[in-house]
């Protein structure tokens, strides 16, 4: 696995958000796998809400959530009632919690968090965009990493270190019940 965020995918953005969006998630494309069978993740098209990837093999999703803070406490999510009605619906995917270091665009850390362990309580409401904003009344959501189960969360990558992919297999099965691994 390939630690460095490559760039160039995102050269025609100006905006450093979406440049790091698109970094990341082409990142993502090449050198993640599916922790539930090991297949090839797939991304979907650009602005599918709640998912960023799918299993070519077993069709397990998965969101991505980027950041250069620590995956400790909380993530900026998506748009709040969108996120509510997809784990409401029990069809939100699992994420997967980038940390890299902006100077260097290196991965520090990854984490997949299985779907089973992202519920309502997990999610708290942002407030809404003011009316003078360009999307205003938007209202985004928070993740609250630290109200989801440890064992719901499996590291990929730990401190620049990556895991082997028999363990986070291994730790999926686990996350994923008995029912359902």
């Amino acid at each position: 696995m390939n630690l460095h965020i490559s760039i160039l995918p995102a050269f025609f953005y100006t905006s450093t958000s979406q440049m790091v969006r698109v970094a990341t998630e082409d990142w993502a494309a090449e050198n993640l796998y599916c922790a539930s069978c090991a297949g090839t993740l797939i991304e979907y098209g650009a602005n599918t809400k709640t998912r960023d990837f799918r299993c070519a093999h077993c069709q397990e999703e998965f969101q991505l959530k980027s950041t250069t803070k620590g995956l400790k406490r909380s993530l900026s999510g998506a748009e709040y009632s969108t996120t509510l009605r997809s784990i409401s619906g029990g069809c939100h995917p699992s994420m997967i919690l980038l940390r890299y270091e902006l100077s260097s665009m290196e991965v520090k850390e990854v984490q997949i968090v299985h779907r089973r362990g992202i519920t309502s309580a997990c999610v708290s409401p942002r407030k809404p965009l003011s009316a003078s904003a360009r999307r205003a009344g938007w209202q985004g959501c928070i993740y609250l990493l630290d109200q989801m189960p440890p064992s719901v969360r499996i590291d990929v990558v730990k401190n620049g270190t990556v895991v082997p992919q028999d363990e986070v297999m291994m730790k999926w099965r686990v996350a994923a019940g008995p029912s359902q691994a």
